[in-house]
């Protein structure tokens, strides 16, 4: 429930005990702190993704250098390559879903989309 203040845990906020729509204002500022503390959390994620996609060209460059440097080693780096490259394009679509909500909100995009896509 919501308090009256840090000092005062014991007496929790409820409709009967508030008034002149205190309860409601105190509802509304705590919604309002969440969404705003959710929409923090997008936005790392957002920056996390992209970042991880970013060092996609480094890390594949790197990983490709080395190969050329150690033909012995070709296929374990094509192995590194590889996963470097499906991580990468892992990290995008999550990047695209997270931007458009959740993938509860992507599907329901998608559904109700004007133009048909391949999946």
């Amino acid at each position: 429930g919501f308090y009256r203040s840090e000092n005062d845990l014991e007496t929790p906020f409820t409709s009967e005990n508030l008034k002149n729509g205190e309860y409601e204002i105190l509802k509304e500022k705590t919604d309002r702190k969440q969404n705003s503390s959710s929409q923090t959390a997008k936005i790392l994620r957002m920056q996390v993704l992209s970042t991880r996609c970013a060092l996609y060209l480094p890390g594949y460059s790197s990983c490709f250098l080395l190969s050329m440097l150690l033909p012995n080693l070709y296929t374990v780096f094509q192995v590194l390559l590889t996963t470097i490259e499906g991580y990468s394009i892992f990290c995008f679509f999550a990047m695209l879903v997270t931007n458009l909500g959740g993938p509860d909100e992507t599907i329901l995009k998608l559904q109700h989309a004007d133009s048909d896509y391949c999946c």
